[in-house]
């Protein structure tokens, strides 16, 4: 018979786990922009700007409802009747390499220069004979490039007039040149922030979601603008920080109940808590934008637009603490998940000793208000315990009662991933049961 002499019990695991990340919105087999650009970051655990967020709520109107600014009609039935394919939401198209086309800009300082590829059949926002926005969104599947006009109208078959516009590399967290305009008032992309069916219908939208407000804080004062990261221009000359400036990022209170709501809505308003929604124009106040389509159930329009869901569930974030470098949409993510993890038995706790997250998300695993660096979570019993460092030491335990522990990492944005699992059963080293265990094992 061997023995085997050991005060405890140790069990090892080791893991190489990352953070449980939703996929990311593509079209046409293109991405829309990386994992860890702005648009696509979550902002669930991010504090509120308790400096700002009731001040900013309260101007855009916490009794409004909500609109989503999109149909699903190509005939609504009144007199006279109304295209809603036509008349609302923002369509786009997507293809490999659409022909080149040559565009003359209102704000040609401003605008990135041809040439742009666009179809001659692009639909314009609002229809042919819009008087409105008349954006045109075009993707380039072959090149993953979007292509973006504001007030847009087709002179000839590959020639267009427009007030501005914009190309984004898909594949870059590149942001345009600091106080430039795009086709859209805040300096951003357009097309990341449409709600589309395809999203819904596949049951997530991962990526925030754009929205307009009537009074925006434009100005410091009658030289300086301003906008908040990643925005990149600004609208208007209010200068009250009562209102919200471009590239504000609201959410929706996590105390919400969507129970009630249909299976599709709930799409929506989960997004509208994990990712939020990003004010990056003028206009209606707490309309947010989507690509029009026959397939939107009626019910989903209803809902969202039935006065169910008012500017007062909302509540704005702090986003300062995504950002990593003022000229890039890259947003700080949650880190990874810890590696190494060895459970170490003793009487009525724990010992879990781990290395650092590979990847830290871009900023520094600390211990913050919020969130502690390190937190160890062993069940039943949610037994926990949290540190700057390993090993942590969860107590209170059960002897002889196996439990499974994982251990995550946090910085300034919230909790990553956690660990895989370690099983383990704490043990009193004086019991029979403990003594027999360490002679015939």
């Amino acid at each position: 018979m061997l023995i085997k002499s050991r005060a405890c019990l140790t069990f090892s695991l080791l893991v190489a786990a990352a953070p449980l990340l939703a996929a990311p919105p593509a079209v046409g087999g293109c991405q829309v922009f990386p994992t860890n650009h702005f648009w696509n970051t979550p902002i669930d655990q991010l504090p509120v700007d308790s400096v700002n967020s009731a001040n900013w709520v309260n101007s855009v109107g916490p009794t409004r409802s909500l609109h989503a600014d999109w149909g699903n009609k190509l005939n609504d039935g009144s007199v006279p009747p109304i295209n809603e394919i036509l008349s609302y939401g923002i369509p786009f198209s997507a293809g490999p390499s659409p022909m080149l086309a040559t565009i003359t800009f209102d704000v040609a300082n401003e605008s990135d220069p041809n040439p742009y590829r666009i179809p001659s059949n692009a639909a314009v926002e609002g229809g042919a004979s819009s008087d409105g926005d008349r954006h045109v969104l075009s993707v380039d599947t072959t090149a993953c490039k979007l292509y973006e006009l504001f007030s847009a109208t087709q002179t000839s078959n590959n020639t267009w007039n427009a007030s501005s516009g914009a190309i984004f590399d898909l594949n870059s967290n590149a942001l345009r040149t600091a106080g430039f305009t795009s086709a859209d008032a805040s300096g951003l992309a357009i097309f990341p922030g449409l709600v589309r069916w395809e999203e819904v219908e596949a049951g997530e939208i991962a990526h925030a979601i754009r929205f307009t407000a009537a009074n925006i804080w434009g100005s410091l004062d009658i030289i300086l603008h301003k906008y908040i990261w990643p925005a990149r221009h600004w609208s208007g000359s209010q200068n009250n920080p009562n209102y919200p400036p471009m590239g504000a990022r609201f959410r929706l209170k996590a105390s919400f109940n969507i129970s009630a709501f249909d299976s599709r809505t709930q799409v929506i308003l989960r997004a509208f808590k994990k990712y939020g929604m990003v004010l990056v124009d003028g206009g209606s106040n707490w309309f947010f934008q989507g690509v029009s389509s026959t397939s939107w159930p009626d019910i989903v329009l209803s809902q969202l637009n039935g006065g169910m869901i008012k500017g007062g569930d909302f509540e704005v974030v702090d986003t300062s603490l995504l950002q990593i470098n003022v000229n890039s949409a890259q947003a700080v993510q949650v880190p990874s998940a810890p590696a190494n993890v060895i459970a170490t038995s003793a009487n009525t706790q724990v010992t879990l000793s781990f290395t650092a997250p590979a990847d830290n998300g871009g900023s520094p695993i600390v211990t913050s208000v919020l969130y502690p660096a390190y937190k160890a979570t062993c069940n039943p019993g949610a037994k926990t315990a949290t540190g700057n460092t390993s090993p942590l030491i969860v107590t209170g335990l059960t002897n002889g009662t196996p439990y499974t522990c994982t251990v995550a990492a946090a910085n300034v944005t919230g909790v990553g991933a956690a660990s895989s699992n370690v099983n383990v059963t704490p043990r009193s080293p004086f019991s029979i049961a403990a003594i027999l265990l360490l002679l015939f094992d």
